[in-house]
């Protein structure tokens, strides 16, 4: 966003170092998204491009549930059957994947911006030939996951 032309009231707030709104960046990631998507349509791309400012508040909003320590966080943090914090690696099979699940959706948001920013610098195939082959490997990532998670609900663990 800091480079879009579009956003320059965004940039001159963050340079001016004023506080920057978590609403206000995921705004500005839907416009940049939004006219990410008219480009590559414009180009021919067909796929349905997903919603960064969506990725953005699907991250986003575990990590400000835990800084304000809201009770879904902190089991994160606690081995109810300890009846004390986990310290190290979490006992429960479950927050372990909790936190497992974290790093694809950082790699599916980063892979959505930056590949569809150059793809609309590079134009042509660039989005088809480099960037539709890490969302599927990060989807793929993200599905062995969900498996894993429905696997230890059934086991209810």
């Amino acid at each position: 966003m800091f480079g879009d032309e579009h956003e320059d009231e965004f940039l001159a707030e963050w340079l001016a170092n004023a506080e920057v709104r978590q609403r206000k960046v995921r705004e500005a990631a839907k416009r940049e998204s939004d006219r990410v998507r008219k480009q590559l349509e414009a180009d021919g791309y067909k796929e349905p491009i997903g919603d960064a400012a969506q990725l953005m508040k699907n991250l986003c909003g575990p990590l400000s549930d835990s800084s304000h320590g809201r009770r879904e966080a902190v089991r994160a943090y606690v081995s109810e059957a300890l009846r004390q914090a986990a310290t190290g690696v979490h006992p429960s099979a479950q927050e372990r994947l909790v936190t497992a699940e974290g790093s694809p959706l950082l790699l599916e948001d980063l892979v959505q911006v930056v590949g569809g920013a150059l793809a609309f610098l590079y134009g042509g195939t660039f989005f088809a030939d480099h960037v539709e082959p890490l969302q599927e490997t990060v989807a793929s990532a993200m599905e062995t996951l969900r498996s894993t998670r429905q696997t230890l609900e059934r086991r209810g663990g």
